[in-house]
């Protein structure tokens, strides 16, 4: 979050207090800092920071100590991440953010508060869908895949009776899809999948963004799209195996 230290000539003292009102889907991280002109400021000295349910509040203290610093940068930079609450797909997770300001030097209890600003994280999941090369329509139970995002795990999932397994809250980025276990009677998969999501951000009201999808790396003949909601669907063929 940033903004400018206002001028304050002709105030005694000045309220500076900025709210974000975080959805639920979010847990904060506790590594909230707040800088003027790239000065870390102290915490319970310079500012105090409270937070009830969803609203986290950043109240500064003392700020007309700040004149001499009108118009330099302030800025508040915390973590959080998205938790088992969020929107998957093209929604996104909301955040607003407003700062309540002194706006009369000859009523300093006066106050205005600024326009809102929102902020929307996005997040989606994978659908992969495991059919017999032979014919697409005989789906696959009991394929084991092991999915790692820059050389970490994300999951492991396993292919239900529909032939299906979903894995949610996925960032951009690319992800290798190992298939460490293949149904019986069929032949794992001798090489990996790599995938590529993005999100192309939306530039309108409507707040709802594109996820992108294409695989990188295939021999596989696999395919891949995206359904209505946002959620990757990665369908896997696989051949039959040599019985004795």
């Amino acid at each position: 979050l940033t903004s400018k230290v206002p001028e304050m000539d002709g105030y005694s003292s000045y309220n500076f207090v900025v709210t974000d009102n975080i959805s639920s889907a979010f847990t904060m991280n506790d590594d909230l800092v707040v800088t003027i002109d790239g000065t870390a400021l102290t915490k319970d000295t310079d500012y105090t920071v409270s937070q009830s349910g969803n609203v986290l509040t950043i109240t500064f203290l003392n700020m007309i100590n700040q004149k001499a610093n009108a118009g330099k940068t302030v800025e508040i930079t915390y973590t959080a991440e998205l938790n088992s609450t969020a929107s998957i797909g093209i929604e996104g997770n909301n955040t607003v953010a407003y700062l309540t300001y002194s706006n009369d030097p000859y009523e300093e209890s006066s106050s205005a508060v600024s326009k809102e600003t929102n902020t929307f994280t996005y997040t989606t999941g994978l659908k992969l869908i495991k059919v017999s090369s032979k014919d697409s329509t005989q789906k696959l139970a009991d394929a084991t895949f092991t999915i790692t995002k820059d050389g970490k795990t994300i999951g492991t999932i396993t292919t239900d009776s529909n032939g299906e397994a979903s894995l949610t809250g996925l960032a951009e980025g690319t992800y290798t899809i190992s298939e460490t276990q293949a149904p019986e009677g069929f032949n794992s998969l001798k090489n990996d999948i790599e995938i590529e999501i993005s999100f192309t951000y939306p530039t309108d009201s409507t707040n709802e963004c594109t996820v992108n999808a294409s695989i990188v790396t295939n021999s596989n003949n696999s395919t891949i799209d995206t359904d209505s909601t946002g959620i990757v669907e990665l369908t896997v063929p696989n051949t039959t195996g040599l019985q004795l």
